[in-house]
This record gives structure tokens, sequence and C-alpha cells, in this order.
């Protein structure tokens, strides 16, 4: 009979999760949406006519904290990759102890026509 620890276990869910697409965050019910209208375009890009695309995921574990939070795709610049990064860890998720870990992702804009 094949014994498989519960590490083991917490390891290869881990891996089936790094494999799981992205959802976006405005699509995950048991999480705040973000209103990207309110995301301040840093005054330090601006002045320098900084823009582009900022991609920033992490995961929504079952007791609703974020994890593994991390840019990907840069725009860049480290300042616009940073505003996004920190919109996105003021999400507030509603634990769900029976769910599944979600992988999730917010993609913002910044432009200065």
């Amino acid at each position: 009979m094949l014994m498989v620890s519960a590490a083991v276990l917490t390891m290869l869910a881990g891996a089936a999760r790094a494999d799981a697409p992205y959802v976006d965050a405005r699509e995950v019910a048991r999480c705040t949406r973000l209103d990207l209208r309110n995301l301040a375009y840093p005054a330090e890009a601006r002045r320098a006519g900084q823009g582009g695309e900022v991609t920033v995921g992490g995961v929504v574990l079952p007791d609703g904290t974020l994890s593994d939070v991390t840019v990907l795709k840069s725009s860049g610049h480290a300042v616009l990759d940073d505003a996004v990064t920190a919109a996105f860890k003021t999400i507030h998720c509603v634990a769900d102890e029976g769910a599944q870990p979600i992988r999730m992702k917010l993609v913002a804009n910044f432009s200065l026509r």
C-alpha cells in the first residue's frame, strides 16, 4: 500500500495551482472589486512621461489572504509596477475554508493621453 505524507500532498496541490490560469480579479466573487479609475497615477511617473501596462497576480487562499503577489508583466517602470502591486494588496477576500486557492490577476494601464 502506498502512503503519501501530508507534506507531499500539499506540495502536489501547490504544483497544480501553479499551472492554473489566472482569473481576472474582478471575477472573483468573494473578493472586493478594485475600481481602477481610483488608482492614482504616480506623480513621479506623470512628470517623467512614463506609461504602460502592468499585470499583477497572486493567490487567494481559502482563509481569504493573498499570497505570492508578484508582477506578471512589468510596465518597464518600477513606480507604476509598485502602484499596481500596492493596490492589488488592498483587495479584501472573504474566507471560504471549502474553497481551493485561486490565482487571480489585475491589469492596469497608465496613459498620459
